[in-house]
Parts: C-alpha cells; structure tokens; sequence
C-alpha cells in the first residue's frame, strides 16, 4: 500500500511536534511543507530530513501528491486556510483552536460538507489510548451516574508581543489555548452543556490571561476547569460519578494512564453523645499517626490502568485522518465537526463575559 502522503502548513513548534510524531507510523509521509517564509520552510523539511516540497500556502494545496494537509498556523488564519484546502479537494486537519468563533467553524463545516472533502479538528487528546479508554468505561456506565468533572492546564508563559498566546488578534487566550483542551473532553464524554460560565482575567483589557470555566448539563452534572497562560497548575482531570471516581494523570493534553476509586455514599448514624472511642479517635496522637499514614495509604489507594501511548502521541489523530479518507468518510466519529462548532460556541460565550 502506498503510504499517506502529508503537506504541513506552518513550521513552529506544533508542526513541529506533528511532524516528529509521525515516524511512528510506517504508511505516513511528509511530502509537502507551507509557510510564509521560504527559508523556513526549507530549513523546517531539512531538520526533519524529509525530501519535501516547500513553496507557498497556495502552492502547497494545489499538489496533486498531496492527501491531506495539516494546519498548525496561528488560529486566525485557520478558516482561510481550511476553506482553501477545502476548496482543492484536499482533506484537513486543522489545529486547535478550529476557528476563532463559532461561525467560523460553521463556515468550515459547511464548506466541507458542501464539497465532500474530509475535514477534523486536531485535537490530538481525544486519541489518546488513555482517553479512550475513560470514554469506554464512561460509556459503559462504570462510574455510573456522572456527577462532577473537575480539571486545570496551565503553563507559565513569558508574555511576549511575538508570542500569538498574548496577541488577541492572532487567536491568543487562555480560553482558546488551554480551555479547549478540557472543554472537549468534557463535550466529549457529556455532550453539549446546557449552561455556560466563567470569569477571565484579562491583561490591561485584551487577551484574558485566566479564566475559571464552570458548565452544566441538565442539573445533573457540572463541570469546573481551571486554565491560565501565566500560572503553573496541575493539568490534571478527574471525573467523579455514583459509582467510582477516576483520575486523569498528568498532563491533561497526554495522559499514559488512570486511576479508579470506587465510592460509596456515606450513611451517617443518628448523632450521640461523645463516648470512650470518640476520645481515643480524636485524640493528638492518632491524628499525628494519620497524618503520617495518609499519603503513604492515599499513594496506594485506587485502581491503576496504564494506558501507555507510542511514540510522542501526535500520530494517533493522523492515523484516524489516513482510515477516514481512505475509507470514503468525511467525518471523524471520535471528533466531529459539529463538536468542534459546539466547542466553539462554548468558548464565544466564555469569551462574552
């Protein structure tokens, strides 16, 4: 079989990642790389030691040895970009953020479905052998009743005026950057939420720097992330239900694994009086032997499952690209458009407030 053949739009540090990702994966190739600066285009294909064509944006989606395109530009050009690949009949996968709005995804969307050309948001975590195996046990109801999802992805960043993150103009935001992450996830697992909140931080008026992201399906479950450009956080996610709790470990965009707590609900006996074994249970000295006991029993305590990825973990959303389109869909049943356009509408009215 003949391999997959990839035409790369932009040379920064995703692409980079993208590129690297895929020597894990024998049936793929690079054969074409885009940017606005020839010489980092060429210099891009020579550090990855691929033999490539390097030309412009437009040159690149008019290749007839070209079977999809990956998008890794800053987000503002994301629609342009796809509606012109889209327009040459080229497959695409674009990076997250999809769009800087909702109606630019929609836009996307409908110009994909319009032409019959496949088309998915690169959001790489939903491939993640660890994520799938938590929307498998989600699905299959072993955590029962979904109750509350709570999460955090936050990176310090220097803040730079040539850093896109801190420029709202080019897509910047930790809403876009790092809020997508674990919204989709959460769309993902629930569904579309039914309520919407956050509060942002934003620097000098602009780009929101910070945000605490609340949403809710149907008064039933909430869900509440943590994101920021300038704050080191957890990145973790868990996910508590009636049945169980289960755990993410970090970083939330590339888990190797989970942890399962069983739960229970706690049945309180009728409150009495203080008697011999509440004063020995309360008393300073078993409680300074807890305190000791508790990390070594809390490092025990669940179920681990490993779920361990290969190579960097970029490859698994260009596999599901190469059997999409090779297989005559149009869609990706893990992410498609009409998650990425709801993912977006989140993030509209996040961006609202």
């Amino acid at each position: 079989m003949s391999k997959f053949r990839w035409g790369i739009f932009g040379t920064g540090f995703v692409a980079g990642k993208f590129a690297l990702g895929l020597k894990a994966l024998g049936a793929h190739e690079i054969v074409a790389v885009a940017s606005r600066s020839p010489e980092k285009a060429k210099a891009f294909a020579a550090g990855l030691k691929v033999a490539a064509t390097c030309g412009s944006y437009a040159d690149i989606a008019a290749l007839a040895n070209v079977d999809a395109i990956y998008i890794a530009t800053p987000p503002n050009v994301h629609t342009s970009q796809a509606l012109m690949c889209i327009a040459a009949s080229k497959a695409v996968l674009v990076e997250k953020p999809f769009a800087m709005n909702a109606a630019e995804a929609e836009e996307i969307r409908a110009a994909a479905q319009a032409n019959g050309v496949f088309c998915m948001e690169a959001m790489w975590t939903r491939f993640n052998p660890a994520v799938q195996k938590l929307k498998a046990m989600v699905d299959a109801g072993e955590l029962g009743e979904i109750r509350l999802l709570n999460g955090s992805f936050g990176i310090q960043e220097v803040p730079s005026e040539s850093n896109h993150l801190f420029n709202q103009a080019m897509g910047g935001g930790a809403v876009l950057d790092r809020g997508v992450y674990p919204i989709s996830l959460a769309v993902y697992l629930l569904g579309k939420p039914d309520y919407v909140s956050g509060v942002l931080l934003r620097a000098n008026g602009e780009v929101d720097e910070q945000a605490a992201i609340t949403l809710g399906w149907q008064g039933k479950t909430t869900a509440q992330f943590s994101v920021s450009l300038i704050a080191d956080l957890p990145n973790n996610l868990s996910i508590s239900g009636s049945k169980a709790r289960m755990e993410l470990d970090a970083p939330i965009y590339r888990p190797s694994r989970l942890r399962v707590f069983t739960s229970q609900p706690l049945e309180r006996a009728p409150a009495q009086p203080p008697g011999n074994k509440d004063h020995i249970r309360e008393s300073g000295t078993l409680h300074k032997l807890h305190q000791h006991l508790l990390p070594l029993l809390t490092a025990r305590a669940g179920k681990t499952v490993n779920a361990l990825y290969a190579g960097n973990a970029y490859h698994y959303q260009a596999e599901e690209v190469r059997q999409c389109v090779q297989g005559g869909k149009r869609e990706s049943a893990i992410m498609p458009l009409s998650e990425s356009v709801a993912i977006m509408e989140i993030v509209d009215r996040l961006l609202a407030q």
